[in-house]
């Protein structure tokens, strides 16, 4: 990057104008607590566990009818073979 191309950003001219390394923590930076994001995202992880328990429920309740019916077949299939 230019100089000249920062120096009217900053709106600074010369030797204040000049670029300086400054040292900063990137963690300390990047770490940022933000207690209604974590608390939404809280809410949110409950509500997909919620879910998944009523899809699973739902998958149960499926296979034990299926199952039932599966019975129900075999034992009139063993009725008609005796």
């Amino acid at each position: 990057v230019r100089r000249n191309f920062l120096s009217y950003l900053r709106e600074r001219a010369g030797k204040s104008a000049r670029l300086v390394a400054r040292d900063f923590d990137r963690v300390a930076v990047n770490n940022v607590h933000d207690a209604k994001a974590e608390a939404e995202a809280e809410r949110l992880k409950e509500e997909a566990a919620q879910a998944a328990a009523e899809k699973q429920a739902e998958k149960e309740a499926a296979q034990a009818e299926l199952d039932a019916k599966a019975a129900e077949v075999e034992a009139a299939h063993k009725s008609n073979e005796v």
